[in-house]
C-alpha cells in the first residue's frame, strides 16, 4: 500500500511540475524560442556530423563486411577493430578523392566561364543583332536599351533610395553578409566532418551504449520493437543513399558519353554537375540542366536548344529504365508516394526535406503495411471481397444478408485454419511452435 501511494504522489508531482513548466513557457514564448535557437545553433555541428557519419557509414560498413568475408574464406580470424580502422581510412580517402575530382573538373571551367562572361556576352549580343537584322527585325530599340543600361541606377531603384552612395553601401553590406555566411558554413561543415570521424571511429561503442540504455530503462518488449524500427530505418536510409549515389554516377556517365558524342562544349563540367545535383531527387538534375544551358548559351544558342532536347531524352530514358530499378526498389515505395514525400519534404525543409522525407515515408509505409496485413490475418477477412459485395447491395436487407454470408465464410476460414494447425501439431509440434513464434514476432 505504501509503495502504491508513493508512486501516485510521484505521478501527481510530475504532472504539477509539467503544468508549471508549460504555463511558464507559454507566458515567455519569446525567450523560449531564443533559448531553442541557441541550443540548435550549439548542436548544429553535431547534427551535421551525425548526418555525414551516417552517409559515410554506408560504404564503410560494406568494406567491413567485405574484409570479414575475405578473412573467413582464407580461414583467418575476423579482426573487427582492424577492419573498422582500415575501412574508415579508405572511406575518408575515397570521399576526399571524389570531392577533389569534382572540384578539379567542374570548378576551373566554371571560374573560367564566369570570368570571361562579359566578353562572351558581348559576342553573343553582336551575333544576336546580326541574326535579328538578317530576319528583318529593327534592332534600334535594343541598341538604345543596352546603351542606356546603368547597373548603379538600377540598384538605386531596386533599393528605393535616391542616394547612390547608400545603395552601394547596401550592396557592399549584402556582399559582406553573404561572404561571412559562406565562411561560417564552411567552418560548420569542417567541424561536422571532424565530428563524423569521431562518431565513425567509436560507432560500435556508441551503439552498444545506446542499446544498453534502451533495454535498461524500457520494457523488454517495447525495446525489441524500438530496435526493430531502428533497423528498418537504417536499412531503408542506407539503401536509399547507396541507390541514389549509384543512380547519380550512371546519369553523369550517360551525359558525358552523349555530350561527348555530339561535341557539346563543357561536356565534362556539365556531366559532373548533373551527377552531383542528381543526388537531390527529381529536381537536382534539372538545376544542373539550367546551369548547363547558361554555359552553352554563351557559346551557341542553337546548341543550347539542342542540349535541352538531349537532356529531356536522356532524362526520360534514365527515369523510365534505370531509376525505378536502382532507387525505386531500394526504398520499396510506390512512385505516387515517393512524389508526395518529395513535395512535402521540399515545402517543409527544402532540399534536405526531400532527402529526408522519401526514406521516412518508406519506413512509415512499410510499418503500416505490416500492421494492416497482420490485423487482416487475425480477422481472417478478405477486404476486397467484402468491399465489393457490400458496394453491390441496393437495399438494407440485401446488405444484412451479405454481411451474414461474409461472416460465415470468415468463421469457416478461421475454423479451417485451427483444424490445420491441430493436424500439424499432431504430426510435427516443432513446426507449429516455430510458426506461433513467428506470428507473435510479427504482432
Amino acid at each position: 500500500m505504501h509503495e502504491r501511494r508513493t508512486m501516485t504522489f510521484r505521478q501527481w508531482a510530475m504532472l504539477i511540475v509539467l503544468a508549471i513548466g508549460l504555463w511558464t513557457g507559454l507566458n515567455n514564448m519569446g525567450q523560449v524560442i531564443g533559448i531553442l535557437r541557441k541550443v540548435i545553433a550549439m548542436l548544429l555541428p553535431l547534427v551535421i556530423g551525425g548526418c555525414i557519419a551516417f552517409i559515410l557509414n554506408v560504404p564503410m560498413s560494406a568494406m567491413e563486411r567485405g574484409f570479414a568475408k575475405l578473412q573467413i574464406r582464407r580461414g583467418k580470424p575476423v579482426r573487427e577493430k582492424t577492419n573498422a580502422t582500415v575501412s574508415l581510412i579508405l572511406t575518408v580517402l575515397s570521399f576526399l578523392l571524389v570531392l577533389a575530382f569534382v572540384c578539379y573538373i567542374a570548378v576551373p571551367q566554371l571560374v573560367a566561364s564566369f570570368s570571361g562572361l562579359g566578353q562572351k556576352f558581348n559576342n553573343f549580343y553582336i551575333n544576336a543583332l546580326v541574326t535579328l537584322r538578317g530576319w528583318g527585325v529593327d534592332t534600334t530599340a535594343i541598341q538604345e536599351f543596352v546603351r542606356d543600361f546603368d547597373v548603379l541606377t538600377i540598384v538605386a531603384q531596386l533599393f528605393d533610395n535616391t542616394k547612390l552612395g547608400d545603395s552601394v553601401q547596401v550592396v557592399l553590406n549584402t556582399v559582406v553578409g553573404t561572404a561571412s555566411t559562406l565562411i561560417s558554413s564552411v567552418v560548420m561543415a569542417f567541424l561536422g566532418f571532424i565530428i563524423a570521424l569521431y562518431l565513425l571511429a567509436m560507432k560500435r561503442k556508441l551503439g552498444s551504449q545506446c542499446v544498453k540504455i534502451v533495454y535498461a530503462y524500457v520494457k523488454t518488449s517495447v525495446a525489441d520493437r524500438i530496435m526493430r524500427v531502428a533497423g528498418i530505418f537504417y536499412r531503408t536510409y542506407a539503401s536509399f543513399i547507396s541507390g541514389q549515389c549509384l543512380e547519380a554516377c550512371i546519369l553523369g556517365l550517360m551525359f558525358y558519353l552523349v555530350l561527348g558524342i555530339f561535341r557539346f562544349p563543357y561536356a565534362a563540367t556539365i556531366s559532373v554537375l548533373i551527377a552531383v545535383f542528381a543526388l537531390i531527387p527529381y529536381v537536382g538534375a534539372f538545376l544542373a540542366c539550367a546551369i548547363g544551358v547558361l554555359l552553352i548559351l554563351m557559346e551557341s544558342p542553337m546548341k543550347a536548344l539542342i542540349f535541352i532536347g538531349v537532356f529531356l531524352v536522356v532524362q526520360q530514358v534514365e527515369g523510365q529504365l534505370i531509376y525505378p530499378r536502382v532507387v525505386g526498389k531500394s526504398v520499396g515505395l510506390p512512385p505516387i508516394w515517393t512524389l508526395l514525400a518529395a513535395l512535402v519534404g521540399a515545402n517543409l525543409m527544402g532540399v534536405l526535406g526531400v532527402l529526408f522525407f522519401i526514406p521516412l515515408t518508406s519506413v512509415v509505409y512499410q510499418l503500416l503495411r505490416e500492421g494492416v496485413y497482420t490485423r487482416l490475418h487475425r480477422k481472417h477477412v478478405s477486404p476486397e471481397t467484402r468491399a465489393n459485395a457490400a458496394a453491390r447491395c441496393k437495399t438494407p436487407e440485401e446488405f444484412a444478408r451479405v454481411r451474414r454470408e461474409q461472416d460465415r465464410l470468415s468463421d469457416q476460414e478461421r475454423q479451417e485454419t485451427a483444424e490445420e494447425a491441430e493436424e500439424l501439431w499432431e504430426e510435427d509440434p516443432e513446426t507449429v511452435e516455430k510458426r506461433a513464434e513467428a506470428d507473435q514476432g510479427q504482432d
